[in-house]
């Protein structure tokens, strides 16, 4: 019965999920449109094309992403954390008092790379949309373009900008790298934590062996949604880099 019912919540979370986010997707879209419109010459002449194209269709896109699996990633990782946490500090105390510990390193590790991968994910939204930009003014002037024999200029043009995305893409990426491989440090320490100090509180008599298996099986409990907020923490921050790009605009006054 609890397999039925996972598989119709599954269904509901699957597809009305996606369409609530492409419906917001397509709010945000109209909105940010009908507020270009508003806007005075001035603003055009400021502000690329391509580069008002690339917060309309990609910076929108992760923000309906981020909106819909947000709060169901974090709902659910949150009661699976609280439900372990219970069951592990009833087993044995001190153990999860060290658990607690190096949660709250994770979490200040996390903290810290949060605002390094929110800065990059920034710099990699701004040079795409300046890729768009260079790619709408050659398509757009392509009969200019071929008149002068400007493929070249062109090209260079379009090279230099795609490079320098590549660049703010694998700074990022170095970032991520160090981030997740952090996470998964602490979690390896954890783990040897609790079976050093498990393996000492045996010897002392003040832990049951089959205590500690149970402690170590449902540490994985404990651990799984932990590493699905890491994980979400990328999403949120392309999608709240996306969220603030889009206010620039409509906190534009026309």
């Amino acid at each position: 019965l609890l397999y039925i019912l996972r598989y119709f919540c599954h269904y509901f979370i699957t597809s009305w999920g996606h369409i609530m986010g492409a419906r917001m997707e397509r709010d945000m879209r109209k909105d940010i449109f009908s507020h270009l419109q508003k806007l005075s010459l001035s603003y055009y002449d400021e502000n690329n094309t391509g580069k008002l194209m690339s917060r309309i269709v990609t910076d929108l896109f992760d923000i309906s992403e981020l909106a819909h699996h947000g709060p169901e990633d974090v709902f659910i990782s949150i009661l699976k954390i609280t439900g372990a946490f219970i069951i592990l500090f009833n087993i044995n105390v001190k153990l999860t008092l060290i658990l607690i510990f190096f949660t709250g390193i994770m979490l200040y590790f996390s903290y810290f790379y949060n605002i390094r991968m929110k800065s990059a994910f920034r710099k990699n939204k701004e040079k795409i949309a300046e890729v768009n930009a260079q790619l709408q003014d050659s398509l757009s002037g392509i009969r200019v373009v071929k008149s002068f024999a400007n493929e070249e200029v062109e090209r260079e043009k379009f090279n230099k900008g795609n490079e320098e995305f590549l660049t703010s893409k694998e700074d990022s990426y170095f970032i991520m790298g160090r981030f997740y491989s952090g996470n998964n440090f602490f979690q390896g320490l954890l783990y040897l934590s609790v079976v050093f100090l498990g393996g000492i509180f045996i010897s002392s008599k003040s832990l049951n062996p089959s205590d500690l298996v149970v402690y170590i099986l449902y540490i994985n409990i404990y651990l799984n949604p932990i590493e699905k907020l890491i994980n979400f923490t990328e999403q949120f921050q392309r999608g709240i880099t996306g969220f603030e790009r889009f206010l620039e605009v409509m906190h534009t006054n026309p």
